[in-house]
């Protein structure tokens, strides 16, 4: 099972776009996350984005409103619905929203030191999709130990 987060703003096509792309299918979850309350054209996309999912066979989004404005509060409650997900890979899909949609969805997986795959669908056209493996968040922060710092030690200390 694959679960994905889609930050939602006025535009609804990136999202499909983005679930065409990575082969959404029937037994995936997409969590569309928007800022509430919800204005006019992001509950106009996110009803267009419903509508298509079901005639294109797609899971049908869950709409999920955070309060911005709540930084801290927004991660909490993203957080919270990750960690009730088990067994299952995790997707952020980048690129379409409110960029500090994306963000709050980053760190709140980040926090939950869960594997993840951030995936970018470009807005424009004719750029290609990008895929980062959470593998590489991790990698950046943890440290070398044991055979790897031997390793390191004397590179470090003896420079050419």
């Amino acid at each position: 099972m694959r679960v994905f987060f889609m930050p939602l703003g006025f535009h609804e096509d990136i999202l499909l776009r983005a679930m065409l792309n990575l082969r959404v299918r029937g037994g995936d979850f997409v969590y569309v996350v928007t800022c509430g309350p919800l204005v006019g054209a992001v509950k106009r996309a996110y009803e267009s984005l419903r509508a298509m999912c079901l005639r294109q066979g797609f899971p049908e989004p869950s709409l999920i409103e955070l309060n911005c404005r709540d930084f801290y509060g927004s991660v909490k409650s993203i957080r919270q619905l990750i960690s009730s997900i088990h067994d299952a890979d995790l997707y952020l899909c980048s690129g379409a929203g409110l960029r500090i949609l994306t963000h709050i969805i980053e760190v709140a997986l980040l926090a939950s030191r869960r594997i993840f795959n951030l995936y970018y669908e470009p807005e424009a056209e004719g750029v290609e999709p990008i895929l980062i493996p959470s593998a590489l968040y991790l990698n950046i922060y943890r440290l070398p130990r044991g055979k790897e710092e031997d390793i390191i030690k004397p590179v470090v200390s003896n420079p050419m």
